[in-house]
């Protein structure tokens, strides 16, 4: 084993438990992190039982050692939301749920949109307060269709950012309207309409649970990439694309059977066949 195809020392400003940073087969800890943490939901709505719970705190583990802080944050926001609203495949809907994390997302959206404009000393969350300043007073001379997904990186040969800092301006909203100018934004907050309008009340929290991991790690991260095709490219369009439409029930479907429609073929069959079946007391007279 190649100690250093998969570590990396430590930083003065981020260490990991294990004394290093662990990056896997990624380029850097923050990577692998936030890829882990936005699988994270994905576990707990895909499995079910103790199954779910194993590999939920194994991912959790990787994040911790990957030393990566925003990831290891992002995290544990979703697994605490996920333990207080019991959300699951099979536990969907209820008032509550959607309040929570319809909420949650929603707090989280609103800080990262205003985050970087705030009056920030230019070293305030690790530097990321001078990044969102400089990409700022760039954007100047091109509101409408930002810069592309380049300029950015080729900063870092006249010395204003390092490489450490060029793959993003370290802000999901920034990163989007630096890349692609206001035109992009209102293009990618229509996706975000599209894909909560289209879902019903049974999958609305999930949905929600879904772009949660990467509003709270875009406050100070760019999570997905737009103008570059990376692994977190392909990542919002799963998302985009996780949960089908909400089906429209027919006019004569009865309450049970629009119940059973909604929660998308866990146990529909079963309820199905209850319904055709005309002896209350069940084919055998059980």
């Amino acid at each position: 084993m190649n100690y250093a195809a998969a570590f990396r020392t430590c930083r003065v400003d981020k260490c990991g438990p294990l004394g290093n940073l662990f990056f896997g087969v990624t380029t850097g800890e923050n990577t692998i992190g936030l890829i882990v943490a936005t699988s994270i939901p994905c576990i707990f709505l895909v499995l079910r039982g103790a199954t779910r719970w194993i590999l939920a705190v194994y991912l959790l583990s990787v994040v911790y050692i990957s030393g990566s802080r925003t990831a290891l944050q992002v995290a544990l926001i979703v697994t605490i939301l996920v333990v207080v609203t019991g959300m699951s495949s099979t536990s969907m809907g209820g008032i509550w749920r959607r309040f929570l994390t319809i909420g949650t997302a929603s707090v989280g959206l609103a800080l990262g949109i205003v985050l970087p404009y705030l009056p920030l000393n230019p070293t305030d969350f690790t530097n990321r307060a001078y990044l969102w300043k400089l990409a700022s007073a760039q954007l100047e001379d091109s509101q409408l269709f930002g810069f592309g997904a380049l300029i950015w990186g080729n900063q870092v040969a006249v010395g204003t950012i390092s490489r450490d800092e060029a793959y993003s301006v370290h802000n999901q909203w920034l990163d989007i309207r630096y890349t692609t100018g206001a035109l992009g934004i209102a293009l990618f907050i229509i996706l975000i309409v599209i894909a909560l309008r289209q879902a019903d009340k049974w999958t609305a929290p999930q949905t929600a649970l879904l772009f949660i991991p990467v509003i709270y790690s875009g406050l100070l991260e760019r999570t997905w990439a737009f103008g570059l095709l990376d692994v977190f490219g392909w990542m919002a369009a799963a998302t985009l694309l996780a949960l089908e439409p909400a089906a429209e029930p027919a006019a004569n479907t009865s309450s049970v059977l629009t119940e059973a429609l909604a929660q998308r073929g866990h146990g529909t069959e079963r309820v199905l066949t209850g319904l055709d079946n005309t002896n209350p007391r069940g084919a055998h007279g059980n």
